[in-house]
């Protein structure tokens, strides 16, 4: 919340001011803050409209209107030793590498509030007072008190990309510059401003502010206020800067611009031929189709190398390596992305039969048999999936979006919080062409991440004449790294690829899709009478823009988690008052008064609280409690009482791949979902109707099981959690079974060998488990799981053997992308 404002005296002083405090370095500042003449000159350009008043020079002070305020202070400190004594403590703070899609570079730990060094502490309330006054009389914003405040060190190939620095109630960013005295424009790290397009976004550079020891630049903190840190081009010198920003009333801001993603192209017909010529004839294997298929839907990613045949790929990567310069178009803005695309009346032909075979219907046909996604209508499905098909027959059909890129330095695309694309679920198909040995550290990498989470799920390599293939979904977000300097030193100085991106239903409108987008965002405006952040309802976490309120206390949290578990209406679908949404809500309002919120903040604070601990349970890194947060710890414990909800679902369209523990909360498709199991098959595997996973077959299903090939069965990764969960730290010996017992197994339905041998087997075993105790029976579950997968593994061996069938796959037909294993996760 803002503090109150203190007064502000308009007196100055005939000399320079002096600070000193017990403790701390003496220190000198610019007379130029005690010129009423500079101060009125400066002011003047601010609040005067005039078209040739667009800068003022008062000597050391030089202040801009255009492409937004900003000024620049020379000469902040009038003590040399205390710059030499000031740098000398700034480099013995303990840095952090701060790196992520927007930005590369070194931050201090040292909290600069508090801290007790001499230099530090006298630059810093020379900041918080003098600077901070002058410049609440320069702009005319009444700052508060808050002000953020750290050391940075940025050296050989860091960056900080084009970003407007809004975020809450800063008004006012500032950098004071500590780099060496010979930094020159050929170093790099200049600060760069951006004008802006029609639609209010970033456009071209209009200005470039080398760094120079000593000054200090400040800007207001504006809709258009979009800024870059060029890249560090020396080796042998750090651009070290204090930088942070003044806080103050919220500005009103616009609403952000959505782009519209151009619509899925449906698949095309081509020679049968003209297919055989381009794609690598061992991904044509049935055998090696299984084998990639069996990866795929594990890890819901694959990289597949030499892909294309050989002499189809040297003319493509000789081709788009000639193409002009002129006819690459570049692609931003640049807060969203700065990469150049090639339009597609300017391909050669080679390289538009290319897109053609990428687009064509017997590559939606061979994608669908490598990935298990239904991206053509002769692709097999699952038998529940194939039921849905019948039902839900709304006459949607597959289509995909290509691009033709080309990567050099300075590329990148960031996440941002606009961006239509994650909408809908998709598989990422990028070919790349040109690459040569690729390293990381040039940049270059697609990286996958969790929304609202930090950790990289999955990181690409680019790899010649490769096509990775990753599948996402509407939580999975993806940038590709900056490429920075090094890339100079590659054969090609960057690369360049085919993007495509398939999805399994065209039929979504683009313009929909950003209006979608726009909508939740229209819900967290924010109202400065209340002082509350606000948070995604999606992410869990908090994001750039879209939080939720972050007021509450510690304590307060936990008597809300406490309350929650005390409500079970709220998340168990077997309470009677589970489906009466007017009594739920009507308890989240008495609540939510007790906070000053209204009923659906607390709900979305549980909401965000409840998808947290559903990712944290189902990711396998995090099983090491050494790898969690503070905040991640509480929320394990605290939301435990959430876990008998979690279920293993395999859905048609984003998860199908995948059996990820999540929590079923939906409330309009609880109760239709379960309406569908019958009474067998909760007695089959003695559940409570909330935690009944989808799936579960019919009786009808289970007598014919001798006619039906094996199947992933979403039962599986259940019963196994279950099972888990229900023994963990506890172990019995195995039952000592009679030889009189096993004597009769033989016998045991001798009247029904004229029928179905396995459903009498199943009929007798079920009736036989009705008469077992609770605790023989949780043995029993647990001994025979193990068992039917044992049997299953060796008839997967069987069939494997048959001659039709292909045993393995040669490593140099393809491979996983380069990925630690502790990062490989679910992409749902």
């Amino acid at each position: 919340m803002s503090s109150k404002r203190k007064s502000h005296s308009n007196k100055t002083n005939a000399t320079p001011k002096k600070s000193r405090t017990k403790g701390q370095c003496e220190i000198s500042v610019s007379k130029e803050f005690q010129d009423e003449s500079v101060l009125k000159k400066l002011r003047k350009l601010v609040q005067d409209d005039q078209e040739n008043g667009d800068n003022c020079d008062c000597g050391d002070i030089q202040g801009f209107k255009k492409p937004f305020f900003h000024c620049m202070l020379s000469n902040l400190v009038q003590n040399e030793d205390f710059i030499a004594r000031l740098q000398e403590e700034i480099l013995d703070l303990n840095f952090v590498q701060k790196n992520n899609d927007l930005y590369k570079f070194h931050q201090s730990t040292e909290d600069l509030k508090v801290t007790k060094l001499p230099c530090l502490s006298s630059i810093r309330d020379v900041i918080y007072t003098n600077v901070r006054e002058w410049i609440m009389k320069v702009t005319g914003i009444e700052l508060n008190n808050q002000v953020d405040m750290s050391c940075a060190m940025y050296r050989y190939t860091d960056v900080l990309s084009c970003h407007d620095d809004e975020l809450d109630d800063r008004r006012v960013a500032f950098i004071y510059y500590l780099v060496p005295q010979t930094w020159t424009e050929k170093d790099g790290g200049r600060l760069q401003l951006f004008s802006l397009d029609d639609n209010g976004e970033p456009d071209e550079i209009v200005k470039n502010l080398v760094p120079v020891q000593n000054s200090f630049v400040f800007f207001e903190v504006t809709p258009a206020s979009f800024h870059q840190v060029e890249e560090i081009l020396t080796e042998d010198r750090t651009r070290l800067s204090i930088s942070g920003w003044f806080h103050g009333p919220r500005l009103d801001r616009p609403p952000h611009f959505v782009e519209v993603l151009p619509t899925p192209c449906p698949s095309i017909s081509i020679d049968e031929d003209e297919f055989y010529s381009w794609i690598n004839p061992q991904y044509l294997d049935s055998g090696t189709q299984a084998s990639i298929k069996e990866t795929f839907v594990e890890e819901s990613q694959i990289e597949l190398s030499n892909f294309l045949q050989e002499n189809m790929y040297v003319e493509l990567v000789s081709l788009l390596s000639d193409v002009d310069k002129s006819k690459w178009v570049k692609k931003g803005p640049p807060n969203k992305r700065n990469y150049l695309s090639l339009d597609k009346n300017e391909l050669p032909e080679h390289v538009t039969k290319c897109l053609k075979f990428l687009q064509s219907d017997a590559m939606f046909l061979m994608l669908s048999s490598l990935t298990g996604l239904k991206l053509h209508e002769l692709a097999e499905v699952s038998d529940s999936e194939e039921e849905s098909e019948q039902t839900d027959n709304r006459g949607e059909s597959p289509g995909c979006c290509c691009e033709v890129r080309k990567w050099q330095h300075g590329s990148y695309t960031l996440i941002h919080d606009t961006d239509s694309e994650t909408k809908h679920c998709a598989l990422d198909a990028v070919l790349y062409i040109g690459c040569g040995e690729w390293e990381a550290e040039y940049g270059g990498i697609t990286s996958y991440i969790a929304k609202g989470e930090d950790e990289e799920l999955l990181s690409v390599c680019p790899t010649p004449n490769s096509l990775a293939l990753v599948y996402r979904d509407t939580e999975t977000l993806k940038f590709v790294k900056h490429l920075n300097a090094r890339v100079k030193d590659t054969l090609n100085q960057g690369f360049m690829d085919i993007s495509c991106v398939y999805y399994e239903n065209s039929s979504h409108d683009p313009l929909s899709a950003a209006i979608d987008v726009l909508l939740p965002m229209s819900e967290f405006i924010v109202n400065e009478d209340e002082d509350a952040t606000l948070q995604d309802e999606e992410l869990g976490i908090r994001a750039r823009r879209c939080k939720v309120p972050d007021s509450l206390t510690e304590g307060q949290e936990d008597a809300l988690a406490e309350w929650f578990q005390s409500q079970p209406l709220f998340f168990d679908q077997s309470e009677r008052d589970f489906k009466d949404k007017d009594k739920r809500e009507r308890l989240l309002e008495e609540k939510a008064q007790e906070f000053g919120l209204r009923g659906k903040d607390i709900m979305l604070w549980f909401k965000s609280q409840r998808t947290i601990y559903g990712r944290l349970k189902k990711k396998k890194s995090w099983q090491n409690a050494q790898t969690l947060t503070a905040r991640q710890r509480w929320v394990l414990r605290t939301f435990n009482f959430l876990s008998p909800y979690l279920i293993a679902r395999s859905s048609r369209n984003c998860n199908k791949h995948n059996h990820v523990t999540e929590m079923r909360m939906e409330e309009d498709s609880w109760d239709e979902e379960v309406s569908q199991l019958n009474m067998s098959a909760h007695a089959q595997f003695d559940l409570l109707p909330s935690m009944v996973p989808a799936g579960v077959p019919t009786d009808d299903e289970r007598l014919d099981v001798s006619a039906r090939t094996p199947r992933t069965d979403t039962r599986t990764t259940f019963i196994k959690q279950e099972i888990e969960e229900s023994h963990n730290g506890h172990t019995t010996e195995p039952l000592t079974v009679p030889p009189h017992v096993l004597e009769q197994t033989t016998d045991v339905m001798p009247a029904r060998r004229g029928g179905n041998p396995r459903a009498a087997w199943t009929q007798w075993l079920g009736a036989e488990l009705m008469e077992l105790s609770e605790d023989l029976w949780r043995r029993f579950q647990r001994e025979s799981f193990e068992l039917v997968m044992r049997f299953k593994e060796q008839n997967q061996t069987q069939r494997q053997r048959q001659p039709n069938s292909s045993a393995s796959v040669s490593s140099a037909t393809f491979h996983s992308a380069t990925v630690p294993q502790q990062q490989q996760h679910y992409f749902l």
